[in-house]
């Protein structure tokens, strides 16, 4: 994955082991695998923005749920998508749901609208109920909507004991899916 610029047209996979890889610009895409080998695989995006064109954010993983995080700066939807970021989150989830937060995949950067055009978050997974995704930044400000897809998700802060996570102004849709709020 270069850590620069990058091109809307193509798609890229983050397949490191543990460690973290760091964006010294800013980035777009038209997909991004995440696909860790190892435990604490980040792609941390520093004040940089991530824009995702096409297909998305692909969450994957090896025998246990990996921690594959993209953290600080800001990711964003692009005009290929119809500004909506799609999330897919298919990583190995074999821990318990109660299992450290460090573990779950997520977002711990700002999701916000691109210019004057409202972004809407669309997360896919597989509704085990230990395949938990997490957006764990509190300043999110996209205002297209938030929908779920056999999907598990966990609002907070990344820690164990808060849950402040926000999603300023949305709407969860779960028709047909059982619902906890």
């Amino acid at each position: 994955l270069p850590t620069s610029g990058g091109s809307a047209t193509t798609n890229y996979q983050l397949a490191t082991g543990t460690g973290t890889t760091t964006l010294t610009a800013g980035f777009s895409v038209n997909t991004l695998k995440m696909a860790p080998t190892a435990v604490g695989s980040v792609l941390d995006l520093g004040a940089n923005t991530l824009t995702v064109e096409g297909g998305g954010l692909l969450f994957t993983g090896a025998s246990t749920r990996t921690g594959n995080r993209i953290n600080n700066g800001i990711v964003t939807a692009g005009a290929g998508s119809g500004y909506k970021l799609f999330i897919h989150n298919y990583s190995s989830a074999a821990n318990s749901a109660a299992a450290s937060a460090a573990l779950n995949p997520g977002i711990n950067a700002q999701i916000t609208n691109n210019g004057g055009n409202a972004v809407a978050v669309v997360l896919t997974g597989t509704l085990a109920s230990n395949n938990i995704f997490e957006i764990t930044n509190t300043t999110n400000s996209f205002t297209g909507g938030l929908y779920l897809n056999n999907a598990t998700l966990r609002l907070g802060d990344g820690s164990e004991t808060t849950q402040a996570g926000r999603i300023n102004g949305n709407t969860i849709d779960v028709s047909g899916y059982s619902t906890l709020l």
